[in-house]
């Protein structure tokens, strides 16, 4: 599209001027079109935006209409989310989805500073998550890690009406493999066979990983339930 300002395009039509074919299209240019440009208004709904394919960039937000380089890009994604980008990074600053959830940072990783006070129903770790057999046996929590660890980790296993269950809320630290630490604040039902445990498991080269059980085992088809949050945001201790 032809980037034409006003004072040029009068001069194309200026009395006594006979304007030609490509003054003609940089002024047809120069006007949206409904369909071609996927923008239009209306009174009951506002301004309306789409992006000229199924998905891509809607709108580009740059200091100045003719600077090569947008300050911020906002495109919409093939499953109906918003994706705000940073410039030309093709990895999106925030994702707004289409379920109403919300992704900050690269790949999902949530950089989130908050000058004032937070209020939520719940606050899930994310670090790590998964379940694993109630069977009585030991299961590794992730892989085997190098450095200074420090975790919160919250578990829960039972299955309805059969009279078996526990909650565990733990902090586990450990500073490569040596001193391992974990704090429990455990709750079960019934027998004190019914709880949830931790331990550190030391691996090749100063490295550690957690592991999760139940005292006893619960039966078939019934599953222990983990979250892991990290507490350590800081990797200067393990770089060379």
């Amino acid at each position: 599209m032809a980037k034409t300002n006003r004072k040029t395009l009068k001069e194309y039509f200026g009395k006594g001027k006979k304007p030609n074919h490509t003054q003609f299209a940089d002024l047809i240019d120069s006007m949206l079109n409904v369909v071609d440009d996927g923008f239009n208004k209306s009174a009951e709904r506002g301004m309306l935006l789409s992006p000229l394919n199924d998905e891509g960039a809607v709108m580009e937000i740059r200091r100045n209409i003719l600077d090569g380089d947008p300050a911020w890009i906002i495109s919409l994604g093939k499953e109906r989310e918003l994706h705000i980008h940073r410039g030309e990074d093709e990895k999106a600053l925030v994702t707004l989805c289409a379920d109403g959830t919300i992704r900050m940072g690269d790949n999902g990783k949530v950089r989130l500073q908050v000058n004032g006070s937070v209020q939520a129903d719940s606050f899930v770790g994310g670090y790590m998550q998964g379940k694993v057999p109630a069977n009585g046996l030991w299961h590794d929590i992730g892989g085997m890690e190098y450095g200074c660890l420090a975790y919160h980790i919250v578990a829960a296993c039972g299955l309805k009406w059969k009279g078996k269950y526990a909650v565990a809320d733990v902090t586990a630290m450990n500073c490569f493999g040596q001193h391992p630490r974990i704090w429990n604040r455990r709750s079960w039902f019934g027998t004190r066979f019914n709880k949830i445990q931790f331990r550190w498991r030391r691996g090749e080269g100063r490295t550690c990983g957690l592991q999760i059980r139940t005292s006893s085992n619960y039966g078939e088809e019934v599953w222990l339930h983990y979250r892991v949050s990290s507490m350590l945001d800081m990797d200067f201790v393990t770089k060379e």
